[in-house]
């Protein structure tokens, strides 16, 4: 009987082991919620219901998301990093009035007119926008074919023009000069290269996500350490389970307005 029962209780505690390492973890701090590194392909229900309410920052990077379901129920939503995931084009973004700041860098949208038109009508007060690494933007150090200066300027000139509060535009400020330059330059002669996504220089890793060095090229987000007390939830493919306080962690941001 002895015999019995520790064998139920070494195969229980195998069950238990092989579930801690099928979970992952999502980190909620006063407002901030950070589900990176995920291998999602779509939101959990679960962080739906119990973060989405009462979150403003979202960093989603580092996942193999496709489309934005669920993105609806983040009402309060003020910043959006989606670095490093699977997204195309026809992205079909909600209406969000509080969203200033967008990070769409290393995904596969090639359509630059087609993506500003959404941010028109679904993002009115965005001003802060990253677009690097995507077939999209021609940059020089991004791409394979003979994009150079000339092609990102016009490349920015065009989203310029088209997103009148935007300030920031991948790595760089959005100045007075460029802004007068949009205005002025017939609407033609700024239409956006079309890229195709083949034409990228891209080196991911085997798994499909890039390097944290390609990471820190690539992107406008500073480094910072999180402050301690932070919610952290264990997070299985049903969602989360349960929660306990760490002293700190690693994250992303954008560069703040006192940054520029």
């Amino acid at each position: 009987e002895n015999a019995v029962d520790h064998d139920e209780e070494e195969e229980k505690k195998e069950e238990e082991e092989n579930e801690e390492e099928e979970e992952r973890e999502v980190v909620f701090e006063e407002g901030r919620l950070s589900c990176t590194c995920l291998d999602w392909d779509s939101i959990p229900f679960d962080v739906l219901r119990l973060y989405a309410p009462r979150t403003d920052f979202l960093d989603l990077s580092s996942n193999r998301l496709r489309n934005l379901d669920g993105l609806e129920c983040f009402t309060l939503l003020q910043e959006l990093v989606f670095d490093n995931n699977e997204l195309a084009d026809g992205l079909k973004f909600p209406r969000m009035d509080r969203l200033h700041t967008l990070s769409l860098n290393k995904n596969r949208i090639s359509d630059l007119e087609r993506l500003v038109q959404t941010l028109q009508r679904r993002l009115p007060q965005l001003s802060f926008l990253s677009l690097l690494h995507n077939p999209a933007c021609p940059d020089a150090l991004c791409t394979s074919v003979d994009s150079d200066e000339a092609d990102y300027k016009r490349y920015r000139l065009f989203v310029i023009r088209k997103l009148s509060k935007l300030r920031f535009l991948d790595s760089k400020a959005v100045t007075e000069k460029e802004r007068r330059e949009a205005q002025r330059a017939p609407e033609e002669s700024l239409r956006p290269l079309r890229i195709r996504p083949e034409d990228v220089n891209q080196s991911p890793r085997k798994d499909g996500f890039w390097t944290s060095m390609d990471t820190d090229r690539y992107a406008p987000l500073s480094q910072s350490l999180a402050k301690p007390g932070q919610h952290r939830g264990r997070v299985s493919r049903a969602g989360p389970k349960r929660t306990s306080d760490v002293k700190g962690s690693e994250g992303n941001r954008y560069i703040g307005e006192d940054e520029l």
